[in-house]
């Protein structure tokens, strides 16, 4: 293994943040196994002895989900698989001595990548970073790989050109609901992610959230539910075909129906207990 470097930026980085910490562990130790060009093999069960050997946890996933957050790439050389940290060498100053490397790069003839497009969207390789990770002063021997951040709008894996606007929903969402969820974080974009590529539009987005405020805004018991998992989770399109208008039961938490109850409530303690209402 080889000696990098990191910066505090590295512990703030969102897209880091929105994965387990023995992942963003399992990232820093990727760095220390990468050659000078930022490749290593992609061995799961020997990684895991390296890096994370007294943990019980599933490097292979792991290793997913770092390249569902564009931090890394996993491809295939002929019969062998490789792991290429996205623009590793841009943020690392390798020292004059170290080996070069003996790994294929990724976009060399007859590599295929092994990326799961249902999970990626686009191709790691075009995700821009962030440079506040790099190191102000890197010595000849360490540098700092600075984690990639991925773009706002993350193209669908049907092929359309038409990008999710994750930001756009989850905005109209916490200005519904006055919440304030994060359209970066994993949960959140997993799910807008899932009912876009059903076919749902923004439009659809908006109507549930509005249908499903306008129902349980102002109810205790179910004002809660009113976040992405539940709202574009596996009954979105029940919800979407329910009709705006609160049930009767639900009156009571509207505010025209709370300044009806105030009113009889008032009525009711001028008139004295025996008051009947018709």
């Amino acid at each position: 293994m080889r000696a990098r470097n990191i910066k505090p930026g590295f512990f703030k980085n969102e897209y880091l943040l929105s994965l387990e910490p023995l992942t963003r562990l399992l990232f820093c130790g990727l760095w220390c196994l990468a050659d000078r060009e930022g490749r290593l093999e992609d061995r799961p069960g020997r990684i895991k002895i390296e890096i994370l050997p007294g943990d019980n946890c599933n490097i292979d996933q792991m290793l997913n989900d770092l390249q569902r957050e564009r931090f890394i790439l996993r491809y295939s050389a002929g019969n062998e698989r490789f792991i290429q940290i996205i623009k590793f060498k841009k943020h690392q100053n390798p020292h004059i001595r170290e080996p070069e490397s003996s790994i294929p790069a990724p976009d060399e003839h007859s590599i295929s990548t092994v990326l799961d497009t249902a999970l990626t969207g686009t191709g790691p390789a075009e995700s821009p970073f962030s440079d506040s990770l790099i190191p102000d002063s890197p010595s000849p021997e360490v540098g700092a790989y600075a984690p990639c951040c991925a773009d706002e709008q993350t193209q669908p894996s049907n092929g359309s050109k038409e990008s999710i606007p994750y930001r756009e929903i989850t905005e109209y969402l916490n200005a519904k609901t006055g919440k304030n969820f994060r359209w970066k974080s994993k949960e959140t974009r997993q799910h807008i992610k899932a009912r876009w590529e059903d076919g749902y539009k923004i439009e659809d987005f908006q109507k549930v959230i509005d249908t499903k405020v306008a129902k349980w805004g102002k109810d205790p018991k179910y004002c809660d539910y009113l976040r992405p998992i539940t709202l574009f989770g596996t009954k979105f399109e029940a919800y979407l075909n329910e009709s705006r208008s609160p049930p009767a039961d639900d009156l009571l938490f509207t505010k025209q129906g709370q300044r009806n109850m105030r009113v009889a409530q008032a009525y009711i303690e001028r008139m004295g207990p025996t008051c009947k209402i018709e």
